[in-house]
């Protein structure tokens, strides 16, 4: 993704975003009523399991807050097509805009080369690819006129970036990932925090991208998370960026792999830590890998990587 000239060394991991997961959204209601500056006291300290009888209802509040921003997300969506759980890698998944559907590259790859030279058909409905960007568009504002969620975060990631043919308009992307979010895509207020941090649609605002991050990690969104990881390495809460990678690694960051690694090197994270991290990246990689998928990356290249 673009960044602006004064992005250097900030978050910077939001991608075109076409997953989603089931979340409580009238807890995050009341989640989100709590500003920002709320939220700050409550940063650098232990999390508490369990809010003492007598704690202020505005404290009880926070505590219930980090205890659900480092609660352990829910597992990943699966492939509907051949029911392993997708990858985190946006490499290794598609959105098909004729039918809402997210689907591995393992199964395009498949699609991609039976047809071949021929455009490939959907893996899940077997509709033909679209033949030219418009009709790829078309298909997927048909989606977002029924409030498609997902191909609202789509179109928004198109618009972001100015692709088929479309002009970069951040506002309307910024639009229709509210959108998204208000529907119930996690992902999408990740996006929403991106565009807020480097103020793209919208008047740059740390707060307001810590707090739209903060939605999608207590929703499930591990983008969203290694984002919230590097916000507080960059406020030097060291600790605090250690249990979002750990978190991350679970649901297979390899960038928060590479970074508790570089945390133990430095003193930041024990021994203990880097192993555990290991052995729950080796946890993830067991789940999602596949004969079908490393044959995707080897014949179609990185597009189609998966890990």
């Amino acid at each position: 993704m673009m960044t602006t000239s004064d992005d250097e060394n900030e978050p910077d991991n939001m991608t075109g975003g076409e997953g989603h997961v089931a979340v409580d959204w009238k807890l995050l209601q009341k989640i989100s009523t709590i500003k920002p500056q709320q939220q700050k006291a409550e940063r650098d300290k232990t999390i508490v399991c369990t809010a003492d009888h007598n704690t202020s209802k505005s404290s009880a509040a926070e505590v219930h807050h980090d205890n659900q921003l480092f609660s352990l997300p829910p597992k990943s969506e699966d492939c509907p097509t051949c029911g392993l759980i997708l990858p985190q890698l946006e490499s290794g998944k598609r959105y098909q805009p004729c039918c809402g559907k997210l689907v591995c590259s393992g199964c395009l790859s498949e699609a991609v080369l039976a047809a071949a030279p021929a455009l490939p058909n959907c893996p899940y409905c077997k509709t033909p690819a679209p033949r030219t960007a418009k009709e790829a568009l078309r298909r997927t504002k048909k989606r977002v006129d029924a409030n498609h969620y997902p191909a609202l975060v789509y179109l928004g990631g198109i618009y972001h970036d100015g692709l088929y043919g479309m002009p970069r308009d951040y506002k309307k992307a910024l639009q229709l990932w509210m959108r998204a979010g208000k529907l119930g895509c996690t992902k999408a207020y990740n996006n929403v925090g991106y565009a807020y941090w480097h103020g793209h649609g919208v008047k740059r605002n740390k707060n307001k991208a810590r707090h739209y991050y903060e939605l999608a990690v207590m929703g499930g969104d591990v983008n969203a998370r290694c984002n919230l990881a590097e916000f507080e390495e960059l406020q030097g809460n060291m600790n605090m960026s250690l249990k979002h990678h750990m978190i991350a690694v679970r649901g297979g960051e390899d960038g928060s792999l590479s970074k508790i690694r570089e945390y133990y090197k430095n003193g930041y994270a024990t021994k203990h830590d880097y192993a555990k991290a290991l052995q729950c990246y080796q946890s993830y990689l067991d789940e999602v890998k596949s004969n079908q998928r490393d044959k995707a990356t080897n014949i179609l290249g990185d597009d189609f990587r998966s890990y």
